[in-house]
């Protein structure tokens, strides 16, 4: 629309529509291919969760999330780790927007109690991607590679 508005305008000198319009559509562009490139970026993302597969009632089992970029590009992400249903969150926070730079790591720990005894399931984890403007984003959800059986004895 801006681009026809500057066509239009054009006559009377008001050539800014034009070119706002094609920086718009300029801005679009390499923001969806940026986006590409850090959907590539999550896809090779190491993930790792670690924690005790087993307890005993009453402690707080320590869970610890990690990430691992070995590509080239530095990006942010939104995380949330499904702890199960039967555990209450008693320090740290289990979703997050952490920036994992470029070659490195980022790590996240926190603590949950459980509440009753028996084999509890870890749900899956949820990472989010997203462009410049927030127009566009990438989910992944990831269960088969991390462990997810915690017993509570």
């Amino acid at each position: 629309m801006l681009v026809a508005l500057g066509i239009v305008g054009a006559l009377e000198s008001q050539a800014f529509l034009l070119y706002a319009g094609v920086g718009l559509f300029l801005f679009y562009y390499a923001s969806k291919l940026l986006l590409q490139l850090k959907i590539m970026a999550l896809d090779r993302l190491d993930i790792t969760r670690k924690f005790s597969p087993r307890i005993f009632e009453g402690t707080a089992l320590e869970v610890e999330v990690g990430f691992v970029n070995r590509t080239f590009v530095r990006f942010p992400v939104e995380f949330l780790d499904s702890y199960p249903p039967f555990f209450r969150i008693r320090s740290g926070v289990n979703a997050a927007v952490i920036n994992i730079p470029a070659k490195g790591f980022a790590e996240v720990r926190y603590k949950v109690a459980p509440t009753s005894i028996g084999s509890n399931f870890f749900g899956p984890l949820k990472l989010i991607t997203r462009d410049l403007a927030g127009l566009f984003f990438y989910e992944r959800s990831i269960l088969e590679a991390v462990p997810s059986v915690v017993e509570v004895t």
